[in-house]
C-alpha cells in the first residue's frame, strides 16, 4: 500500500552546509553521555520499583496489591514524557536545542538524586510514596525532552551516508545506562543482605547519578548549533508553536511513528520491569540471576547497535527495522513460559534474542527513522511525541497490564497476547511508513 502524497518523505539536493569533524565527535559523545544519564536514571527506578519499592513505599499490603502499587508509580512519570517532549521540543526547535538539553539534564539529575534522599513512610507517612510519585513525574518530564534531543544531536550533525550509524549513540547510551544501572543493583545485592538493600543499599544508586550528571553538563557546554538548526534559523524557517505545526502539517506521519515503536516498546518494557519480578516472585528465580542475565543483555546490544547502524546506512531503515518487528510476533508468546521454566540458561537466551538481537535492531534504527521523518522546523518536537508517546502507551500500560493479568503467576497466554497485538499494530503502521534514509535533514519545511 502507499503513502499519500502529502505523507511522504520528501529528498532534496544536499546542501553545502556540513559539521565540522570535531563538532560530530562532540555531538556523538554528548548523545551518547546524555542517553546513559537518562537510562541509568530509569533503570534504576525501574529495578528499585521491581525489587525494593513495594516492600519499602508500600509495605503492609498483600504482596500482589504492593507490586501493583510499586508499578503504578512507574506506569505514572510515563504520562509526563509527552508533556515533557512538548515542552523541551518547543525550546528546542525554536530557541535552542543545547539549551533545552541542558536543561533536560539538570532536571533529570537532580531530580534522580532526590528520590535516593526521601524519607520512609516510616518517618513521614503517606506523605513518602507521594514525594515518590512526584519526583518521577519530574524525571520524566525531562525525559520527555532528551530522547529526541539526544537523537537529532548526532544524526543532524553526521555526514549522511552515516547518520544511521551516528544515530546508534543515543542507543548505545541506553545501553550503557542499562549496564551502570542493573549493575549498580547487582552488585549491592551481591554485597549487601536483603535486610541492608532494603534499609539504606537501594540509594547509592540514585546518589551516584550525580557523577554522571556533571560529567555530561561538561560535554553539553561544548556544543554548537547542528547544521540544520544554522540553516532554519538564518532562512527564518522557525515554528512560532512547533506542536501546533506538527498536528495541523505531519499528523499522519508522526501517528505512524507512535504506532512502528508501540509493539516493541511495550515487549522492552515488560521483559525488563515486569518479568524480572514475574521470574522472581513465581518461579523461584533468583534476584541475583535475573539481574546477572540483563547486564549480558546490555553488553551483547551495545556490541549489536553500530552493526545495526551500518546496515541501516547501507540497506535502508526498513530492511533492519521490519523483520525484527516481525519476528517478535513469535517471540511475544515465549517470554512467560520461558520464565516458569525456572531454567536460567533457558531465561538468558531468550532474553538476549529479544532484548539484543530483536531489540538492538529496532532501538538502533529509531532515531534515525525519527530525525528524518520531520522537517527542521518541527524535527524536535515531531521526533519527542512520537517517541514518548509509544513510550506512554507500551512503556507505561504495558509492565502495569502485565501486573494486573499476571500480578497472581497466571495469565501467562493472556500477557503474551497482549504483547503480540502491539506487534500487529506496529507491522500494519510499518505497511504504510516509506523508506527514510535518503531525506535531506536540511531541508526546512
Amino acid at each position: 500500500m502507499s503513502v499519500p502524497e502529502s505523507e511522504t518523505v520528501e529528498v532534496n539536493p544536499p546542501h553545502s552546509l556540513v559539521a565540522s569533524p570535531i563538532q560530530r565527535r562532540r555531538a556523538f559523545l554528548s548523545a551518547f553521555l546524555g542517553s546513559t544519564i537518562e537510562f541509568y536514571d530509569f533503570i534504576i527506578y525501574a529495578t528499585a520499583a521491581t525489587l525494593v519499592f513495594a516492600s519499602v513505599f508500600f509495605k503492609g499490603m498483600p504482596p500482589s496489591v504492593g507490586i501493583i502499587a510499586s508499578f503504578g508509580t512507574l506506569a505514572v512519570g510515563y504520562f509526563a514524557r509527552p508533556i515533557g517532549g512538548i515542552l523541551f521540543g518547543h525550546w528546542g526547535d525554536r530557541f535552542s536545542r543545547k539549551n533545552s538539553l541542558i536543561a533536560t539534564l539538570l532536571i533529570m539529575g537532580f531530580a534522580t538524586t532526590l528520590i535516593g534522599l526521601l524519607p520512609t513512610p516510616a518517618q513521614v507517612g503517606v506523605w513518602a510514596p507521594v514525594l515518590l510519585v512526584v519526583l518521577r513525574v519530574v524525571q520524566e518530564l525531562a525525559v520527555g525532552g532528551e530522547w529526541a534531543g539526544s537523537v537529532l544531536l548526532s544524526v543532524e550533525a553526521a555526514d549522511p551516508e552515516r547518520r544511521g550509524l551516528f544515530g546508534t549513540a543515543t542507543a548505545m547510551g541506553t545501553a550503557a545506562g542499562f549496564l551502570l544501572g542493573t549493575g549498580a543493583f547487582a552488585l549491592l545485592s551481591a554485597i549487601l543482605s536483603a535486610e541492608q538493600l532494603l534499609s539504606w543499599g537501594w540509594r547509592i544508586p540514585f546518589l551516584v547519578s550525580l557523577v554522571l550528571l556533571a560529567l555530561g553538563l561538561w560535554m553539553r557546554t561544548k556544543l554548537e548549533p547542528s547544521p540544520a538548526e544554522k540553516v532554519a534559523q538564518a532562512e527564518g524557517a522557525v515554528a512560532i508553536v512547533p506542536v501546533a505545526e506538527l498536528f495541523r502539517s505531519h499528523w499522519k506521519r508522526t501517528l505512524l511513528a507512535v504506532g512502528i515503536l508501540l509493539g516493541p516498546y511495550a515487549i522492552y518494557s515488560i521483559f525488563s520491569t515486569f518479568a524480572v519480578t514475574f521470574a522472581v516472585t513465581f518461579a523461584g528465580v533468583s534476584r541475583a540471576a535475573m539481574l546477572n542475565i540483563l547486564i549480558v543483555v546490555s553488553i551483547v546490544s551495545l556490541a549489536l547497535y553500530p552493526l545495526y547502524g551500518r546496515l541501516s546506512d547501507r540497506f535502508g531503515r526498513r530492511r533492519v527495522y521490519v523483520p525484527a518487528v516481525a519476528v517478535m510476533l513469535v517471540t511475544s508468546f515465549l517470554l512467560f513460559p520461558a520464565i516458569q521454566t525456572g531454567n536460567v540458561w533457558l531465561i538468558g537466551a531468550y532474553y538476549v534474542l529479544q532484548g539484543s538481537v530483536l531489540s538492538a535492531a529496532i532501538f538502533g534504527t529509531v532515531g534515525p527513522i525519527f530525525a528524518e521523518l520531520f522537517p527542521t522546523n518541527v524535527r524536535f518536537t515531531g521526533a519527542a511525541v512520537a517517541y514518548q508517546g509509544a513510550a506512554l502507551i507500551g512503556g507505561a500500560l504495558g509492565p502495569l497490564s502485565a501486573a494486573v493479568i499476571g500480578a497472581d503467576g497466571q495469565g501467562v497466554f493472556g500477557m503474551g497476547l497482549m504483547m503480540a497485538a502491539g506487534v500487529v499494530l506496529s507491522l500494519v503502521c510499518l505497511i504504510f511508513l516509506r523508506e527514510t534514509r535518503d531525506a535531506d535533514l536540511l531541508a526546512t519545511a
